[in-house]
């Protein structure tokens, strides 16, 4: 039987009251997102993700009102990120996760004030991070990783301060970690490995009394260990200009490696990022 594509699809639902629609890893599919989408203004969950769609994504998206979950992570997608998402006021996940999109993120990204997980990693993302982005004040995880983001972690971004997962891991961020970092009190887990971060590591981490992975291997920081990182359960600083003596306190720490008794051995095909 002769497969229908995305569009027949999508058209098939136009004129009726579903608010779920979900073609998640459906191998037959295929082919571009029809700008048609926009007229299913009763959804309230999307999910796209898996499905080898390839083109920009539509601007129509920005019509859907009721949109709550949209998830198109894990195509070929490619363009930029259309400015007409940040219409979606009601939106509280979006997963543009694993694509090939390209160009700065819109600063509209920070107008969904219900946003609470947004997930951009492991595209082409380039240009800074909005200074914009410390306006969702319900954002719980920020998903970055493996883009070509570059700048310096903006101090605004602090606002977000129910902040729970941040992953800016693989990408060509510069200057040095906001000296207001302690105001992500509920912070879990923070990764800013494999970037150019320089300066010290702030002592104000110490603040942060939920985080308990912090990795910020391969970067340029300097200056000394704080002791009072202690309380953090798998810390990886490896990589870096540190200096001074290694605290005590960080023995028993899995993921901090040297050629120190207490510590592993770091591994020997793991280079430095130049």
């Amino acid at each position: 039987m002769e497969d229908k594509g995305m569009d027949d699809h999508i058209m098939g639902y136009k004129g009726i009251e579903d608010r779920h629609l979900a073609y998640k890893n459906n191998q037959r599919k295929g082919g571009f997102i029809p700008p048609e989408i926009g007229m299913l203004k009763n959804l309230f969950n999307l999910d796209l993700s898996e499905n080898h769609l390839i083109g920009p994504i539509p601007f129509t998206f920005g019509h859907l009102n009721k949109l709550q979950n949209l998830f198109l992570d894990e195509n070929q997608l490619n363009g930029s990120i259309p400015f007409e998402i940040g219409m979606l006021k009601n939106v509280i996940y979006l997963n543009l996760t694993a694509n090939m999109l390209t160009s700065p993120i819109p600063s509209t990204l920070s107008h969904p004030n219900k946003l609470e997980a947004l997930s951009i990693g492991w595209n082409k993302i380039n240009g800074s991070i909005p200074i914009e982005m410390g306006n969702l004040k319900n954002l719980r995880d920020l998903e970055l990783q493996s883009n070509n983001i570059i700048g310096p972690i903006p101090t605004h971004l602090v606002n977000c301060n129910g902040l729970e997962q941040l992953l800016l891991v693989h990408n060509n961020l510069t200057g040095s970690i906001p000296y207001h970092i302690h105001d992500f009190y509920w912070l879990q887990t923070m990764d800013l490995s494999h970037n150019f971060i320089s300066g010290e590591i702030p002592k104000e981490l110490r603040h942060l009394g939920c985080l308990s992975t912090l990795n910020l291997s391969y970067n340029n920081l300097r200056g000394s260990i704080p002791s009072s990182l202690i309380f953090i359960k798998k810390i990886n600083l490896s990589y870096n200009s540190l200096k001074g003596p290694i605290p005590n306190t960080m023995i028993g720490n899995e993921h901090l490696c040297g050629d120190f008794k207490g510590f592993p051995p770091c591994l020997s095909n793991q280079l430095p990022r130049k």
